[in-house]
């Protein structure tokens, strides 16, 4: 009951949580000094690993661009976004010496 307490105390902002309301809770955490206060750690979010099998897509993507395609089917059929295939399109234009 004291680890769910302390716990309770620390990290929980809303309910009843430890055996303690919300007023309760934020009585103790003001009663606490900082020096005894449990640290908040940032949750640990994961990073999602570089997608490394992009060379495929953008050459196929770039060949559709060049052959005329619209630009929201292909954004559809590689499962990218619009906005991905608007930069390889303008790449495209800067690579074909039109530049901006």
């Amino acid at each position: 009951m004291a680890a769910c307490r302390t716990w309770a105390i620390a990290e929980q902002p809303h309910g009843i949580a430890g055996g303690l309301t919300e007023d309760e809770r934020r009585r103790a955490r003001r009663a606490t000094p900082r020096s005894r206060r449990i640290e908040r750690r940032p949750a640990v979010v994961p990073v999602p690993s570089p997608r490394t099998d992009r060379a495929p897509v953008i050459a196929a993507g770039c060949a559709a661009l060049t052959a005329g395609a619209d630009r929201g089917d292909v954004a559809r059929t590689l499962g990218v976004t619009r906005r991905t295939v608007d930069r390889w399109a303008a790449a495209l234009v800067v690579t074909a010496g039109g530049g901006r």
